[in-house]
């Protein structure tokens, strides 16, 4: 049984290859906390190796995700995605021998005016693209959405034809968005946003998520509940996200942890003791 509480999305990868002794710092105190295992989130070509290289450092602590994020996907013509995808395609085939790759994410959708740029059509083209490489991996996914719920919907529905496994990364909306993804099996990943008082919505929604779908997150360095400053969250902020969610489901902030730990596992595999 893994020793400690895995935080189920982060990136420390990206914050290691900026400032790899703040990583360190980061990590160790997480230890302290006994926050053990650290499962990224994956952005593009560049964070892949960085991951790796962290990895290397903590090995049989940092779970491996490669995919294309919208952000990347978003920023870069069909020319440079379609030559990213063939890396990815290699590189997965390469990680999948290694027993650390858990995931093929973060993929999506992210319709916010700043980020999709009126090209819709870019991101949902490489976010079908990666649905399709997963079936061929068996891979579970980490999801990212914002601002797109109709429109996965409807892609969802009508387009994929397999069965899917993962998580909803930072899952933030109200309870009628909660229903679809229920239906879908996928865990819903809850991280420092449910911290915050005033976000009904989601306190709403942490009500109703069945207990076997629920995962925690902190997404550190990003969404920093208030106990933090922004855009300098801590995987630490964990007991944070866990006591909030134990409040709000009258259960102790360690046994939320504990779900989550099994939760991950069961979709993500086994993180071996020790870890």
């Amino acid at each position: 049984m893994l020793n400690g509480y895995i935080d189920c999305h982060n990136h420390l990868a990206e914050i290691f290859h900026k400032n790899p002794d703040q990583a360190q710092i980061l990590i160790k105190e997480s230890y302290e906390q006994h926050i053990t295992y650290f499962m990224q989130g994956g952005i593009g070509p560049e964070n892949w190796n960085y991951q790796l290289e962290l990895q290397q450092l903590y090995p049989g602590k940092i779970g491996l995700c490669f995919g294309l994020h919208p952000y990347w996907i978003a920023e870069h013509n069909d020319e440079l995605c379609e030559q990213a995808m063939d890396k990815l395609n290699q590189t997965l085939t390469q990680q999948s021998k290694s027993g650390t790759l858990l995931a093929l994410g973060e993929l999506g959708l992210d319709f916010r005016a700043s980020i999709v740029k009126n090209n819709h059509a870019h991101q949902l083209k490489f976010f079908e693209m990666q649905l399709e490489m997963s079936r061929w991996f068996q891979l579970p996914l980490v999801f990212h959405f914002v601002q797109c719920f109709e429109e996965c919907k409807k892609f969802f529905d009508f387009f994929v034809d397999f069965q899917i496994q993962g998580l909803v990364h930072s899952f933030n909306g109200p309870p009628d968005h909660l229903a679809y993804w229920i239906k879908k099996d996928l865990l819903l990943s809850i991280g420092g946003p449910v911290c915050h008082p005033r976000n009904k919505k989601l306190h709403e929604s942490v009500k109703k998520i069945p207990l076997e779908l629920l995962v925690l997150e902190t997404d550190s360095p990003d969404q920093a509940p208030p106990s933090f400053p922004r855009g300098e969250n801590r995987p630490i902020s964990l007991w944070d996200v866990a006591k909030t969610i134990g409040i709000i489901r009258n259960l102790d902030a360690e046994k939320i942890l504990d779900i989550s730990n099994k939760n991950f596992q069961r979709v993500f595999g086994e993180i071996p003791h020790g870890s």
